[in-house]
């Protein structure tokens, strides 16, 4: 069995000490039980994580600006492998519902509390990532059919603040009940000097008449640094997309994995990166909880003792966003 390095997920279940474990990984596994965040009732941080046994990270290298930001302490648990993780997933009502990014800053592995920091961002427009190198593939599922079909991204470009009443990508009819409601969210990895390595994007667009889902289609991407040397191998059940709806929700849901054979410092063997199952969400059923959520249900590396170099970066949630890279 190979040593792993690992961040586990149910909704987004994070790791972030160098584990040795003796079980295979494979997609669709959990641990922790879920605890949500819901961004609307965010108001006052929490005390940061403090003591000798505290690890701090630093911040993601393309941080952007930020119009609030709060600090929360999750308490995690130890899973059956030995693994210090927690589940988290981020939650936003479809009428108070900001882009949001979020990152961990902190963890102490004594007491397995995760410092997490949340932040509302000042420029709404999705974020494209910086480096201009990066690979790309996207793909999209035709309403409900899972069949990835290659399609061109598309970009919008909202203003919203945190008081709005709604997302302008979200288009709403009261008077003839028709509404569209759409989610983006994707997860991210950096090297050493905080260079975004390789990211996984989901997308969902549900179009409802009342609370009823008519039709849904989703759109997914995968991205990484192909100059150092990091190769996309999302195939098989790592490359599994899904485009789901029930009556009142739709979902769309992406796997990634991305090997590196000349990592610095691995010697000659192979670096990886998995995402297992990052996910968006929307619901519409006229009950209190409608609205967006998103998260990973588990990411970490793989590989010789280079793969810890590799630092989980960030999470970032657009309600009302349909696009991909």
């Amino acid at each position: 069995m190979s040593q792993k390095s690992r961040l586990f997920a149910l909704a987004l279940i994070i790791a972030v000490i160098p584990i040795i474990a003796n079980l295979a990984r494979t997609p669709n596994e959990t641990a922790a039980a879920t605890q949500t965040i819901n961004i609307a009732n965010l108001k006052d941080s929490d005390s940061p994580l403090a003591g000798d046994g505290v690890v701090r990270r630093e911040n993601p290298k393309n941080l952007p600006d930020m119009k609030e930001t709060w600090t929360k302490i999750i308490q995690g648990i130890t899973v059956a492998d030995g693994v210090c993780g927690y589940s988290l997933e981020f939650y936003q009502p479809l009428d108070n519902a900001p882009a949001t990014y979020s990152w961990i800053t902190a963890v102490d592995p004594a007491t397995c509390k995760f410092e997490f920091h949340i932040g509302m961002l000042v420029d709404q427009t999705p974020q494209v990532f910086s480096n201009d190198k990066l690979d790309k593939e996207v793909a999209q599922s035709p309403s409900t059919d899972d069949t990835k079909i290659v399609a061109t991204a598309t970009r919008h470009h909202p203003k919203q603040g945190r008081d709005g009443s709604l997302r302008p990508q979200d288009e709403v009819d009261p008077e003839g009940g028709k509404s569209t409601r759409k989610m983006t969210a994707y997860a991210s990895w950096e090297d050493p000097v905080n260079q975004r390595v390789n990211g996984v994007l989901s997308a969902v667009k549900a179009n409802y008449t009342g609370h009823h889902v008519d039709t849904a289609e989703c759109k997914y991407g995968w991205t990484w640094l192909g100059t150092t040397g990091w190769v996309n191998e999302s195939t098989g059940q790592w490359g599994d997309t899904h485009c789901n709806n029930t009556n009142h929700t739709a979902k769309s849901t992406s796997n990634g994995r991305f090997q590196n054979s000349s990592f610095p410092a691995c010697l000659g063997s192979k670096a990886w990166v998995y995402y297992d199952n990052v996910w968006a969400k929307v619901k519409n059923a006229g009950d209190p909880d409608d609205g967006y959520t998103s998260g990973i249900a588990g990411t970490w590396t793989d590989g010789a003792s280079c793969r810890n170099l590799l630092h989980w970066a960030d999470v970032a949630n657009y309600p009302g966003e349909y696009w991909t890279w």
